[in-house]
């Protein structure tokens, strides 16, 4: 059930971002949950997948930022709160919300919405 209220969170934000996002933005779903094989695991970890990556990239007006979309009441896991730190020492704006307000108030805030 949780992983649903995300998705439809996330569903309904990436529809937002589709009409209403500024030309000069861009935003790709990080595809990094779900049950993989050992096998799997290892190959996607030899490409680059990260744990705790958030949910969406967005880059807008050159500048990246990052959404984690959670269910109302949950918290990051320690890799998500350990890839989040990251991000941010790395320059990187990093977000975490549980309804589609909070991102569309920080997208607003962050110039990405028209």
């Amino acid at each position: 059930m949780t992983r649903r209220l995300e998705q439809q969170l996330q569903r309904s934000l990436v529809a937002h971002l589709h009409w209403c996002a500024k030309a000069d933005t861009w935003f790709a779903h990080l595809a990094n949950g779900g049950a993989r094989t050992a096998i799997e695991g290892a190959i996607f970890k030899g490409l680059g997948v990260r744990p705790g990556a958030p949910d969406l990239l967005i880059v807008s007006a050159g500048r990246p930022l990052f959404l984690e979309l959670k269910a109302p009441g949950h918290r990051l896991s320690p890799a998500q709160v350990e890839c989040h730190d990251a991000l941010r020492r790395a320059g990187a704006t990093v977000e975490t919300v549980d309804d589609i307000d909070a991102a569309l108030a920080f997208l607003t805030c962050e110039g990405v919405m028209r």
